[in-house]
């Protein structure tokens, strides 16, 4: 799963979050994904994993939020939240906030 914005996107001091959920809707059918990251791009160029604060971590914990900041200051024109979910079953995400620099 790929969320996507296609703007330029100041990343000085934001954050990046993420709220997942497990099971309950569909009778234990979804499980928290695998693993999620953030990758960036600049103009046209490859998407770049972006590098974490080095006390964040890509948390999977339930009914959170599970924030990551990047390690630099970091100006890009677009960012990806990538989402990997368990094999064989649906993952449930429930908000995801990007917050930006001015």
């Amino acid at each position: 799963m790929r969320v996507c914005s296609e703007t330029e996107i100041p990343l000085p001091g934001g954050t990046v979050a993420i709220r997942q959920t497990s099971g309950y809707p569909f009778g234990g059918k979804v499980k928290l994904p695998r693993g999620w990251w953030v990758d960036y791009r600049v103009g046209d160029g490859d998407w770049q994993r972006m590098k974490k604060y080095v006390t964040d971590d890509f948390g999977l914990e339930r009914d959170q939020f599970n924030v990551v900041r990047p390690d630099a200051p970091l100006r890009c024109d677009a960012i990806s939240i990538r989402i990997l979910p368990q094999v064989g079953y649906c993952m449930g995400v429930h908000e995801i906030q990007v917050e930006f620099e001015p």
